[in-house]
C-alpha cells in the first residue's frame, strides 16, 4: 500500500488561535480584567486564551482605539 499524505487546506476552522491577533474587544477585556485585580491565569481561562498572550498584550501595555 502507498504512502499518501495529504496537504489540509487552511480555512476559518482550522486556523490555529495563536495565528490571530485579538480583537479590541478582547484587548480591552484584558486590559478591564486586570485593572480589577485578575491574574493573567484567571483572565486567560475566562477569555479561552493562553496566559502567555495575556501576559503579552498586559507587557505591551496595549492600547485600543475605539
Amino acid at each position: 500500500m502507498e504512502n499518501v499524505r495529504y496537504k489540509v487546506l487552511h480555512s476559518a476552522s482550522t486556523t490555529r488561535r495563536k495565528d490571530l491577533m485579538l480583537q479590541p474587544d478582547e484587548v480591552a477585556a484584558i486590559l478591564r480584567l486586570k485593572k480589577l485585580g485578575w491574574g493573567s491565569k484567571t483572565i486567560a481561562r475566562e477569555l479561552g486564551i493562553s496566559k502567555n498572550t495575556v501576559k503579552s498584550y498586559l507587557k505591551k501595555k496595549a492600547h485600543v482605539v475605539f
